[in-house]
C-alpha cells in the first residue's frame, strides 16, 4: 500500500555518466553516450544527497511484477497526475508522447520517475520529475 505525500523539486541535477546537467522540472533530451555502460553511471542530485537512476528501478506497471498492483497504479496516477492505460489486464502510467515504459527510482528522501530509450543502446532519456517524500519516510515502494 502506498501512503506517501510528495513535494516536487524543481530544480536538481543529472548526470548522465559522462556529463552534469543543470535541470529545472522535467529532462527531456538525448544522453552524452549511447552506451549502456555509461547509463549504468547516472543518477540525480538533489543538494547533496544522490539518487542513483538504475539501481532499484521498477517498472510501474502491474505486469508479471511484485512492486505494484493495481490499487498501487491507480494512487501513482493520482499522486503524480499520470494517465492509466491498460494493456489486457495490466495497468501502466503514462505520460501523452512518451516512447517508453515508466520507471520508478528511490532512496529514503526523494523519488524519480523517468523512462529510457532502447536500454540496450540508450540514445533518449525523460526524466519526469524528482519528488522529496514528505510522509512516512523510511518505507519503500515494493
Amino acid at each position: 500500500m502506498i501512503n506517501y505525500t510528495v513535494n516536487k523539486i524543481k530544480n536538481y541535477q543529472f548526470f548522465d555518466g559522462k556529463k552534469l546537467f543543470e535541470v529545472q522540472d522535467t529532462y527531456d533530451d538525448f544522453l552524452t553516450s549511447a552506451y549502456y555502460e555509461s547509463l549504468v553511471e547516472a543518477y540525480i542530485l538533489v543538494g547533496e544527497q544522490k539518487i542513483n537512476l538504475l539501481q532499484n528501478r521498477k517498472s510501474i506497471s502491474s505486469f508479471q511484477n511484485n512492486h505494484f498492483t493495481n490499487e498501487d497504479i491507480i494512487t501513482l496516477a493520482e499522486i503524480f497526475d499520470m494517465r492509466i492505460e491498460k494493456r489486457e489486464s495490466y495497468l501502466y502510467l503514462i505520460k501523452s508522447f512518451r516512447f517508453g515504459d515508466f520507471e520508478l527510482t528511490e532512496n529514503e528522501k526523494y523519488l524519480v520517475i523517468f523512462c529510457v530509450e532502447n536500454y540496450k543502446e540508450p540514445e533518449h532519456i525523460f526524466i519526469y520529475g524528482v519528488w522529496e517524500k514528505l510522509y512516512n519516510t523510511n518505507t519503500k515502494f515494493s
